[in-house]
C-alpha cells in the first residue's frame, strides 16, 4: 500500500510504502537520493532540496531487489548509488519526535553486506518491535561507495567516510520531517560499518550515541598513504595498443578486471587529517554500545588455512622479544597443524576486536562515560557446529529470519532487540559496571568477571596488555618481502600491506561496482544464502 507525505524540508512529495508486519504497519521511504557524485574519485555533494517534486520512494536504490533464488545478482550504477532509506511506525508522525538508529552497513569495505534489500537488512521487525515496547524508533539506513571507487586514485581518498558524513548531516537536516527527533540519533553498524562509525564517532559527528558490532578502528586502522599510493600505480597499465588507460575515465569492466589481474587490495581506510591521532581521541558520544561475537575470526579461515604450521610458526618468531611467549600461550609449533592454524585465529580475534573492546570500555568507564560491552555467544540458528560467528547477531538483531524453529535463538533475539532499543531510548540497557552475554543455550543476562574469564581468553590479555600495541600489529603486518618469502605473492614493492590481506590472501575477485558488488565467497560469510543454508563456512 501506498503512503505519500509531503516533506517540507526537502521540499517534495515523497511516495512512500506500507508494509504489515505481526498486525502492524511499518512506512519505508526508500530509495532517496540523498548526494550526488559528480564524477569517478570526487566528492558528492548532498541534495537538500526537490522544488516540489513528486519522488517514488517505495523501491530500493542500488542495489536492487535479490532474484528469487535468493542469490546475489544487483544492477549497478556507479553515480547513482548514493540512496538513503527512512522506516517509520505508523500512526507515530504526529506524536513527539522519535529516536533514530542510523545504521552502517559492513562488508569489508567491498561489498554492501547483507545488501539493503535483503531480508538479512530488513529492519521492520526492529521498528514493529519497539512500537511494541512502547519505545517506537525510525530506522535509516543507507548506501555509499566501496572498492575501488571509495578508495580513491591517490587524490581524494576515503570517499565512503565522506559519502557517510553527508548522510549523517541528510538525516540531521530532513529526519524531523519524517517524524524524528535530530537531537537523538544512534549512530551504528557491524563489522566495517562499525569500523566506519568508530571513524566518525573519533572524529565528531552530531549524534548522541554509538554502536559498534563486531569491529573498530583497531580492526582495520587506517594505513599510510604510500601503501594506497603504491596500489594505485599498479592501476596505470597500457593495453594492447600500449596507449595509457586513465583510471578515471576507463570503462568499470576494464578497471575491475585489473583489481582481479593484479589483486588489488581496496579494503583499508588510508591516513588523512581527519584520522590522524585517532587512537588517542576516543570515542566523543555520551553513550557506547559495543561487543562481540565469539568467533570473530571466521572470515580468516580460509586464509589460515593455506598456510603450513611451520610458515605461522615463522611468523610469530618475527617478534624475536615477545614471539616464543606468544607461541606458548596460543599454541603455536610447527609441528601441530591445527592448533598452530587455531591459535593463529585465536590470536588475531584478540588482538583485533576482544582486546580493543576491553581497552576501550576501560578508558571510557575511568571518565565516567556511558558504555555497555556484551559477549554475543549464541551460534547460528541453523548450524550449531558454526559457533557464534562473525555476522551472525544480525541474524537476531534485525529478525528478518524466522527462528522460532530453534527457541534459545529466538529468545537472543528477542532480548537483543529489546536492549538495542532500550539504548537507542538513552536508557540503561544494563549496568554498565557489568558485561551482557547473550547465550549460549538462549541464556542472557550481566555476567561477572569469572565468568567473562571463561568466555574469552583473560589469561591471554594480561599477557598481551604488557606487550606494545605496535608489536602486536607488527604480527599481523608484514612487508611484502616477508610475503613473498612464505608463497611469492605479487605485491608492491613499497611500505607494508594490511593485515587482512596477511592473514586471508587469496585472489579475491573484484568487486563490480561502487555501491554492492557480488559477495566475494572466500571471505564473507554466506549469510545471504537460503537460510537453511546459512553457516559459518568462509
Amino acid at each position: 500500500m501506498q503512503h505519500v507525505i509531503h516533506h517540507p524540508s526537502l521540499n517534495a512529495d515523497l511516495e512512500g510504502l506500507e508494509t504489515l508486519y505481526e498486525n502492524s504497519k511499518v512506512i519505508h521511504y526508500r530509495g532517496i537520493p540523498y548526494a550526488k557524485i559528480p564524477a569517478r574519485f570526487e566528492r558528492a555533494t548532498l541534495i537538500d532540496e526537490w522544488g516540489g517534486e513528486r519522488l517514488d520512494c517505495t523501491k530500493f536504490g542500488v542495489p536492487k531487489n535479490l532474484k528469487e533464488d535468493d542469490e546475489t545478482t544487483f544492477p549497478q550504477d556507479e553515480f547513482n548509488c548514493l540512496n538513503i532509506n527512512v522506516s517509520v511506525p505508523a500512526g507515530t508522525k504526529n506524536s513527539n519526535l522519535l529516536p533514530v538508529l542510523l545504521w552502517v552497513h559492513g562488508g569489508s569495505q567491498m561489498v554492501s553486506y547483507p545488501p539493503l534489500a535483503h531480508r538479512a537488512a530488513d529492519v521492520t521487525p526492529l521498528i514493529v518491535k519497539s512500537a511494541t515496547l512502547g519505545k517506537p524508533i525510525i530506522v535509516v539506513t543507507f548506501n555509499y561507495r566501496l572498492n575501488i571507487f571509495h578508495f580513491g586514485d591517490g587524490g581524494e581518498v576515503n570517499l565512503a567516510l565522506k559519502d557517510q558524513r553527508l548522510a549523517i548531516q541528510w538525516v540531521v537536516n530532513h529526519v524531523e520531517g519524517f517524524g524524528g527527533d535530530k537531537n537523538n540519533i544512534t549512530l551504528g553498524g557491524e563489522s566495517a560499518g562499525a569500523i566506519f562509525t568508530h571513524a566518525h564517532l573519533c572524529t565528531g559527528v552530531p549524534v548522541r550515541r554509538g554502536i559498534l558490532q563486531s569491529g573498530s578502528l583497531y580492526a582495520s586502522p587506517p594505513m599510510p598513504r604510500d601503501i594506497g599510493n603504491a596500489w594505485i600505480k599498479r592501476l596505470y597499465w597500457k593495453d594492447h595498443t600500449d596507449s595509457a588507460l586513465s583510471i578515471r575515465t576507463e570503462s568499470i569492466e576494464n578497471l575491475l578486471q585489473q583489481l582481479r589481474d593484479h589483486n588489488i587490495n581496496t579494503t583499508f581506510l588510508q591516513e588523512e587529517p581527519s584520522l590522524q591521532g585517532w587512537d588517542k581521541r576516543g570515542v566523543q558520544v555520551e553513550g557506547l554500545l559495543i561487543g562481540d561475537v565469539e568467533y570473530e575470526t571466521v572470515i580468516w579461515n580460509n586464509g589460515i588455512g593455506e598456510f603450513t604450521a611451520e610458515e605461522i610458526t615463522k611468523i610469530f618468531n618475527s617478534d624475536s622479544e615477545h614471539g616464543e611467549q606468544l607461541r606458548e600461550l596460543y599454541g603455536i609449533y610447527p609441528d601441530r597443524q591445527t592448533s598452530s592454524k587455531s591459535g593463529a585465529l585465536d590470536f588475531i580475534n584478540d588482538v583485533r576486536y576482544v582486546l580493543p573492546n576491553e581497552g576501550m570500555c576501560q578508558r571510557r568507564r575511568q571518565n565516567n562515560l556511558k558504555t555497555y560491552q556484551y559477549l554475543m555467544d549464541e551460534p547460528n540458528p541453523w548450524h550449531s557446529s558454526s559457533r557464534a560467528h562473525h555476522a551472525v547477531d544480525l541474524i537476531f538483531l534485525f529478525g528478518g529470519y524466522d527462528i522460532s524453529f530453534n527457541s534459545s535463538a529466538a529468545k537472543v533475539s528477542e532480548k537483543m532487540q529489546e536492549k538495542w532499543i532500550s539504548f537507542i531510548y538513552g536508557e540503561e540497557p544494563w549496568d554498565t559496571a557489568k558485561r551482557f552475554a547473550f547465550g549460549p543455550y538462549g541464556k542472557c543476562g550481566e555476567i561477572e568477571d569469572e565468568e567473562f574469564a571463561a568466555r574469552r581468553r583473560a589469561r591471554c590479555f594480561e599477557v598481551l596488555k604488557e606487550i606494545e600495541n605496535k608489536k602486536l600489529l607488527e604480527l599481523t603486518t608484514h612487508t611484502p618481502t616477508d610475503i613473498k618469502a612464505f608463497r611469492g605473492i605479487d605485491l608492491p614493492n613499497q611500505g607494508q600491506f594490511h593485515f587482512q590481506d596477511f592473514w586471508s590472501h587469496k585472489k579475491l575477485p573484484a568487486a563490480q561496482c561502487a555501491s554492492c558488488p557480488p559477495l566475494y565467497k572466500s571471505v564473507t560469510l554466506p549469510l545471504l544464502s537460503a537460510a537453511p543454508k546459512i553457516a559459518a563456512t568462509a
